[in-house]
């Protein structure tokens, strides 16, 4: 009996250490693929010599060391050749890193001119929508200059941000407490703001300024520029803009516009998209401020109606950022999808005017907004959406385009469609008492807009698209 019980227990100890070790190994596995995933990620913006990508490729060579351990431990020792092979496969890793990095460092700041202004990779969406926009339409947007990606890596490097960003941000998808997700989004953003802006961006935004003519107004504006802003995912009205900033604040209003990458809404929309915090590094738009006497937004489509040919341009006098955050009730003009458009139809909701258009905006302004959208549409190969401004001299600018593709607008269509659909339609009475009452209007129909809008539909969120 005690040979049975200790042969029991050997037994018993053997199967609790197998159980032990392939736990281990399923974990490891797990971290694995999260660092693979990581990296896949990262490397999309960093080159491979960087520390943030080399630190997780020592860190998966070893797992993977500690895995094929642990499978041998498992298997009877029978895969002993992963030892040699993943010994290999580190000295490649060793080799790749000792090499010297490659020449040629990335610009801490470019020109909208320069060829650099269109990788998006660099200067972000924004400014590299800006600068395809002034090589179709020359003379047509405004001077202007954009600081870097680069330049971002640096603030966060040289303030040592990097890590301490990435460990209030790791989680945070799962925190369950506002409270707590807000306070972990402003800390953040305090960090940002109160960052030293190492010399070598503050000389270049110096060196730009100078360089960049003025075209009538005071001042700049300075706005968000992130890589994935303006594409696929539009991150409309998610980060923030800096209008009329003096030459001596462009350094404060450049550390505002990074912090406002992380505000609430930002990291939200950041999680909903399934991008991780490497996705979106911000770079920074600079344009001379335009004094406009009328600004908007112009759709080569009809956001309403994308079978309709023809555009649509809301319109406002004065700047453009009151329409586009939905500050004011915009005029809207519609012109037909052609080369030479002509107006089709004008609702005026800010002017009286009984013109063909408004006071502020002359027919032939309108009509050049038309014609440089439909000839943007026809060159870049999408719709669009684009903002502009026309100045005291009724010359129109264009500051900024982005794609707008016909399943956004259909879905602009169907958010509209539903706000006017009813909570409850049809059915019929539950209860016997119901029933007997006879009540032609059981159950009542109540319509979305008796109840209050959410603080998400605000009409100050992002633009559609």
């Amino acid at each position: 009996m005690t040979l049975i019980h200790k042969t029991d227990a050997k037994h018993r100890h053997a199967f609790r250490m197998r159980h032990e070790i392939l736990r281990s190994l399923l974990r490891r596995n797990g971290e694995a693929l999260q660092l693979v995933c990581d990296l896949e990620a990262d490397l999309r913006h960093l080159h491979y010599s960087d520390f943030r990508v080399r630190r997780p490729v020592e860190r998966l060579a070893g797992e993977a060391l500690l895995m094929a351990q642990e499978l041998n431990l498992l298997s009877g020792h029978r895969h002993r050749a992963l030892y040699e092979r993943i010994a290999q496969i580190r000295d490649q890793i060793r080799l790749c890193f000792q090499r010297p990095p490659e020449s040629g460092a990335r610009p801490i700041a470019v020109s909208l001119g320069a060829e650099e202004c269109l990788d998006p990779g660099l200067v972000g969406g924004k400014a590299a929508g800006v600068a395809s926009l002034g090589r179709a339409f020359p003379g047509r947007t405004p001077p202007g200059f954009v600081v870097t990606t680069e330049a971002y890596r640096l603030v966060l490097e040289e303030n040592k941000l990097i890590d301490r960003i990435r460990l209030l941000l790791k989680d945070i998808d799962t925190v369950a407490n506002p409270e707590q997700f807000q306070s972990r989004a402003a800390r953040i953003r305090s960090w940002v703001r109160e960052a030293r802006l190492p010399d070598a961006v503050s000389e270049q935004i110096e060196a730009q300024a100078a360089a960049t003519p003025r075209i009538g107004a005071d001042g700049w504006a300075v706005r968000s520029s992130a890589t994935s802003e303006d594409g696929r995912f539009s991150f409309a009205g998610q980060f923030e803009s800096e209008l009329r900033v003096p030459d001596k604040g462009l350094a404060e209003a450049y550390l505002s516009v990074l912090a406002s990458r992380f505000t609430n809404r930002a990291i939200k929309y950041r999680i909903q998209c399934g991008f991780r915090e490497i996705d979106t590094p911000m770079a920074v738009l600079f344009m001379p401020m335009v004094e406009s006497r009328a600004a908007g937004v112009v759709y080569t489509t009809d956001p309403q109606s994308v079978s309709a040919e023809r555009m649509m341009i809301s319109c406002a006098p004065g700047l453009g950022d009151r329409v586009v955050k939905g500050h004011v009730k915009a005029d809207t003009v519609y012109v037909t999808r052609e080369p030479s458009p002509r107006i089709a139809e004008v609702l005026p909701a800010l002017s009286e005017s009984a013109n063909a258009v408004f006071d502020y905006l002359p027919e032939r302004a309108v009509l050049e907004i038309g014609k440089m959208a439909f000839l943007a549409k026809e060159n870049l190969g999408h719709e669009m959406d684009i903002e502009w401004a026309a100045d005291q001299q009724q010359q129109v600018w264009l500051l900024q385009g982005r794609r707008l593709s016909p399943a956004s607008a259909e879905r602009i269509k169907e958010e509209r469609r539903k706000q006017q659909l009813p909570v409850v339609e049809g059915g019929r009475p539950s209860s016997r008492a119901a029933r007997k009452e006879g009540s032609s209007s059981f159950p009542r129909v109540i319509p979305w807009r008796r109840f209050p809008r959410p603080a998400c539909w605000s009409s100050t969120g992002p633009r559609p698209g």
